[in-house]
């Protein structure tokens, strides 16, 4: 219950960071981001996020949120993801969970490309798939 409260509180202050910076905006001014908009202090290092096609709106993709359940973390209740130094950039997705292949599903390269249709009934993703696109 403490992580689930933890994770509550960092997903609220990253919500009212993207609902403050986004409020920042207006006017007749260039549709320019600072870096320091992108950039979000977390519990677990830095983050710095993009910007997006529509004006205003910003991006952090593929947050971890807990550790892989993968090895002997498999089939147990999720851990804290590590901490990291530095910037980490989130500008990209995370992986897909693991699945069947199907016609909405990622593909091949984990995205929604012209490899779909070769992977229908087939194991396509990652274990490694605990991340948030906030």
């Amino acid at each position: 219950m403490k992580a689930v409260v933890k994770y509550f509180r960092l997903y609220m202050a990253l919500g009212a960071a993207v609902m403050i910076m986004a409020a920042c905006g207006g006017g007749n001014e260039s549709n320019s981001i600072s870096i320091s908009m992108l950039t979000v202090k977390t519990d677990y290092g830095i983050l710095i996020g993009t910007g997006t096609q529509a004006p205003g709106v910003l991006a952090w993709l593929d947050v971890p949120f807990a550790k892989p359940p993968v090895g002997d973390l498999r089939w147990k209740a999720p851990l804290d993801p590590e901490s990291w130094t530095g910037l980490r950039v989130a500008d990209t997705f995370g992986k897909a969970c693991l699945q069947h292949g199907r016609i909405y599903g990622p593909g091949a390269n984990n995205t929604y490309d012209d490899t779909i249709a070769t992977t229908l009934n087939q194991a396509v993703g990652s274990e490694d798939c605990l991340n948030l696109n906030i």
